[in-house]
């Protein structure tokens, strides 16, 4: 058994009917490649003999009584492969866009928490003799790196994994017992460490706040937690749409070397010149800038397969300026403050516990701290979903989520091997779906909040 942590638990708890906390790993896989005719039987046959090399994909949720503590996941459980992996078919003529058609309609349907939190979809019916494998896992038991570290083990189809077996073992569920012994075991460890974070979250703190009177006024920025109101700002549905458009990494490097930023930058100041377009579009105005939650990897490492080690910056995205070049200017200062405020939380904090982990260090945003600064962060968000574990549990608000999380497919994150850009849902066209009609002035007026 093992325990969900504080940014596990806030990823399961945050999720409601209409907004799911899954993500999507997709590869798009050429057959020519491999020897002989490649089917849905064959990758299922190959990944049951892995399932003991996956060891997350064997987790299931249990629920602790009376709600006294997070949950768990019991390892080792049976796996029903009718439910996880499904054979699907893209539309014709099986090009881009309607591989992204189908993307979206497996975005918008929930996990069932009785099973273990993933499927894989095979999809068949591609241009060119291609066919796609789409992942869902749930972001409670993975993020992004790690659930892609198990797709790529899962996809090793080259035989480069030696160990595979039909059959495996299993673990008997817990007592009810055993889980109320074991949640005040761990409530008793977490008090004890609670004076320590206590006092590294105030010197974190005080470290940024004198650092940005230092820096002075910036009015070009987004002031923290306070972002404007949007059309964006409306109860949205269940369903999702997804779309891409392609770049050259080649080109997309060749930019951010001339413009003097980082890649990280240029897909932000991105972002902020199409949402820009979109409250253009929408609410007729884009006359402040908004603030976009930016996730930061604190272990890459490609053996990791399970739990969330990642921090989100903030970072105020200038969408109230017109001029791109001005634009990639605002938006690669606001990064570096952001990226800077994150380094003075705690990178010199001893980790809570008091056992190092040196040689983990932040990625995608380049900026180099100790895990125990990071672990330090998930002991925070811990304590702060203690509370949430009992009868609060069901009240969620939106003030939970970020703009960049209402605006984007839920289930997509940023571990692209590859740059792509979503285009906004008006431009699918023929494609439109009845939920996806533009907000109406109530929308924009009254901004009502998801419960």
């Amino acid at each position: 058994m093992k325990r969900l942590n504080g940014w596990d638990a806030l990823l399961l708890y945050s999720e409601t009917p209409n907004i799911h906390t899954h993500t999507l790993k997709i590869g798009v896989i050429a057959a020519t490649d491999f020897d002989g005719e490649f089917t849905f039987e064959l990758f299922r046959r190959t990944l049951r003999r892995r399932l003991h090399l996956l060891e997350p994909l064997r987790y299931k949720l249990v629920d602790i009584p009376l709600k006294l503590h997070h949950p768990m996941w019991m390892e080792k459980s049976e796996i029903d492969l009718s439910y996880h992996l499904r054979r699907v078919r893209v539309r014709r003529p099986g090009g881009r866009r309607e591989l992204d058609e189908l993307i979206g309609e497996i975005a918008s349907t929930p996990l069932d928490r009785s099973l273990p939190l993933w499927q894989m979809y095979f999809a068949e019916g591609m241009a060119d003799n291609r066919f796609a494998v789409i992942g869902k896992v749930h972001h409670a038991l993975a993020d992004g790196v790690a659930s892609a570290n198990m797709m790529a083990r899962a996809m090793d189809l080259r035989g480069t994994i030696q160990d595979e077996r039909d059959l495996y073992a299993t673990n008997a569920p817990p007592s009810t017992g055993e889980l109320l012994k074991e949640a005040w075991r761990d409530h008793v460890r977490q008090f004890r460490k609670l004076p320590r974070l206590a006092r590294e979250t105030a010197a974190g703190v005080g470290r940024v706040r004198k650092r940005g009177k230092e820096r002075g006024q910036q009015p070009e920025m987004a002031k923290s937690f306070s972002p404007p109101p949007t059309f964006i700002n409306h109860v949205v549905s269940p369903g999702r749409r997804f779309a891409t458009a392609t770049l050259a990494l080649s080109d997309v490097k060749q930019t951010s070397k001339h413009l003097g930023i980082t890649i990280n930058d240029l897909v932000l100041a991105t972002a902020a010149g199409a949402l820009r377009e979109l409250l253009l579009r929408y609410d007729g105005r884009a006359d402040a800038p908004l603030i976009g939650s930016v996730p930061v990897s604190l272990d890459t490492s490609p053996d990791r397969l399970t739990g969330n080690e990642f921090f989100g910056l903030n970072v105020s995205l200038p969408v109230h300026v017109d001029d791109p070049i001005e634009r990639v200017r605002l938006t690669a200062l606001a990064a570096g403050i952001a990226k800077e405020d994150f380094g003075l939380l705690g990178p010199d904090a001893v980790a809570v516990g008091g056992v190092p982990a040196a040689r983990r260090g932040a990625r995608g945003v380049q900026v180099a701290v100790q895990a125990r600064g990071a672990e330090s962060a998930a002991q925070r968000a811990d304590l702060q979903c203690r509370g949430s574990a009992g009868a609060g549990q069901h009240r969620r608000r939106d003030d939970q989520r970020n703009l960049f999380r209402r605006t984007a497919d839920r289930g997509q994150r940023h571990e692209h091997h590859r740059v792509e850009l979503r285009r906004p849902a008006q431009h699918l066209g023929a494609h439109r779906r009845p939920h996806a009609r533009r907000p109406t002035r109530s929308h924009r007026r009254d901004y009502p909040r998801v419960h």
